[in-house]
């Protein structure tokens, strides 16, 4: 499935892919110190075979990343030319600052990576940092070394308990999920 997807978007099958999502942010200069982060760890991190995705948000705009359209390490797609379900089909981690997509590439078990930009603008992403649920780098050294690394034991667990908890009231058990909690509480009150 992610060799037919990676055929489509023309890339070769045998990359393993990181993907970023932009988001539109107001001061531009965190959507170009974000580009650059990941354009100059993707140009170290493609010689073991990494293929770096910038998926932009739909606000965003091509022209800003026209110094990165020819790096053959990285390619850049409109919203419409890569879908979020391709994206996440195809990524082996999942990168990003403050977008929202985040959250949906943790429900698709993504590895998470937040490039940190800034301390403003972060939105509900900041849950991410508060609860130390993923790794958090501010600069392409960090980034090379986190990829190179990999997800530890220790940082899948953490990943997996805060999705677990952030989706405890969502999807198709969450009245159950609540009922039962609910429960316990009225039952400890009880005693």
């Amino acid at each position: 499935k992610k060799t037919g997807a990676l055929n489509e978007l023309s890339i070769q099958d045998d990359k393993r892919i990181i993907v970023l999502a932009t988001s539109n942010y107001k001061n531009i200069s965190y959507r170009l110190k974000l580009i650059r982060i990941f354009a100059e760890a993707l140009k170290v991190l493609s010689k073991d075979n990494w293929h770096g995705i910038i998926k932009m948000h739909p606000g965003d705009d091509l022209g800003l990343y026209k110094d990165y359209s020819n790096c053959e390490y990285l390619t850049i797609f409109t919203s419409d030319k890569i879908s979020k379900e391709t994206s996440f089909e195809i990524a082996e981690y999942f990168c990003f600052f403050s977008s929202a997509i985040a959250f949906e590439a943790l429900l698709k078990q993504k590895k998470l990576i937040l490039i940190k930009v800034d301390n403003e603008d972060i939105g509900e992403c900041e849950l991410f940092i508060k609860k130390e649920a993923v790794p958090v780098v501010i600069n392409s050294n960090q980034l090379i070394k986190t990829i190179s690394d990999g997800y530890s034991v220790k940082m899948q667990n953490k990943i997996e308990t805060f999705s677990k908890n952030y989706y405890f009231a969502m999807g198709e058990e969450a009245l159950e999920n609540v009922y039962s909690e609910v429960q316990k509480h009225v039952k400890m009150s009880k005693t």
